[in-house]
């Protein structure tokens, strides 16, 4: 059995969801159990397939306050819930899905003699929000703690890079883009469900913005051009979850040519996605985390057949240009942004069936799961895998 924790509550944990469908589809686990902290928003027990669960835990120490002193005092609860939870299963290989979970997972290693796997969904020590004493400690921690792990993932060349040399690591780090699924990105250019819900004439051109909403992700100054600036015929669309919905709904509710549009199931993105002409990927280089990434968004436009307007960022920046799919900018450049909206033909890069396949024959999930299964590569299993060398 394999066990994954995370410290939310697993409400939008697509990575994790594909990755765990994986590891079950190719019989690598019989069963997975996925651990998050619960909240009023999540149900306690849900199954997303009969060998996959995800089970929030309660927490008795969850409403103190979150200071560091307060903040042990939780992470020893969810310790000692853990052990005993691993008492009771046949864990082989436990999965710590952020630098905050290793160190639980280097603890249940010792104590249980399992494997360990470190997925860093992101640069972990290096991410927005990380700052002061927390900054440091976790990478003291990451620094101590990466001799124990038996595979490391991560999410693009240049992260994977990062980490063989800060830590000199050698043949246990695999790179595993945070891809959507083929299945999912049918290129469906039939769809108008954005423009019919929001009743936007089928002429405008709907700039969408899709995923969490939150600092750091170029919202302010979408939010500023569009609401001081009137485009013909462009409207810009919000679609997701995160602190900044209220403020995109003031916003929404003042200027005609800003939407909201609330989260979707996983299994609708493509239909919602593919009724959008643009799609928009301002990151801010806040942190050196968002200056490296790569976010799934990127490619949930490009394979369901929508331009892309994206930071001049190094991992972003080489994709587009590669495959011709869009336009870079600084993220922080306003006259720039106003610029390439008022003036830029967005029907002069076609996203074209041939493009997607190419683009789909590197940057879908069905061609990272042999990268997944290789980190994995610990556990028998019946059918062999590509060599490692073809993951980095």
């Amino acid at each position: 059995m394999n066990i994954h924790l995370t410290l939310n509550n697993v409400k939008f944990a697509s990575r994790m969801f594909k990755q765990t469908m994986t590891l079950t589809k190719h019989g690598v686990f019989d069963k997975v159990i996925i651990y998050g902290i619960w909240d009023k928003q999540a149900e306690e027990e849900e199954w997303l397939t009969d060998k996959i669960c995800i089970k929030r835990l309660r927490l008795k120490t969850k409403d103190l306050p979150k200071n560091l002193f307060s903040q042990i005092f939780k992470y020893l609860e969810l310790i000692i819930i853990l052990i005993g939870l691993l008492k009771k299963n046949n864990c082989t290989v436990f999965t710590a899905h952020s630098i905050g979970t290793l160190p639980i997972g280097v603890i249940l290693k010792k104590i249980f003699n399992i494997k360990l796997i470190y997925d860093a969904h992101e640069y972990e020590t290096e991410r927005t929000g990380l700052n002061g004493v927390r900054k440091k400690m976790a990478i003291k921690f990451e620094r101590l703690l990466i001799k124990y792990i038996d595979s490391i993932v991560v999410v693009n060349h240049t992260i994977a890079k990062e980490y063989i040399k800060k830590y000199n690591l050698t043949d246990n780090i695999y790179v595993v883009y945070n891809c959507p699924s083929s299945n999912q990105n049918a290129n469906q250019s039939s769809s108008s469900i954005l423009k019919q819900l929001h009743e936007i004439p089928a002429n405008y051109e709907l700039f969408l913005y899709q995923g969490a909403l939150c600092q750091g992700r170029g919202i302010e100054i979408l939010l500023k051009v569009f609401s001081q600036q009137q485009f013909e015929n462009k409207v810009l669309m919000f679609m997701g979850y995160g602190h900044y919905k209220d403020k995109i709904l003031d916003y929404a509710r003042r200027f005609e040519n800003i939407y909201y549009q609330q989260a979707v199931a996983m299994e609708q993105i493509a239909e919602y996605t593919s009724s959008a002409d643009v799609g928009l990927s301002l990151i801010e280089n806040v942190s050196l985390s968002y200056y490296y990434c790569l976010p799934n968004k990127l490619f949930e436009y490009i394979l369901n057949g929508l331009p892309v307007l994206a930071s001049n960022f190094p991992e972003m920046q080489a994709v587009i240009k590669e495959y011709n799919v869009g336009r870079c900018i600084s993220p922080n450049d306003e006259k720039a942004l106003i610029n390439i909206l008022n003036n830029f033909d967005w029907h002069s890069i076609p996203i074209t069936p041939s493009k997607i396949d190419d683009i789909s024959s590197v940057f879908s999930w069905e061609k990272q799961e042999d990268k997944l299964l290789l980190a994995y590569d610990f556990i028998p299993r019946k059918q062999k895998t590509l060599a490692r060398e073809k993951s980095l």
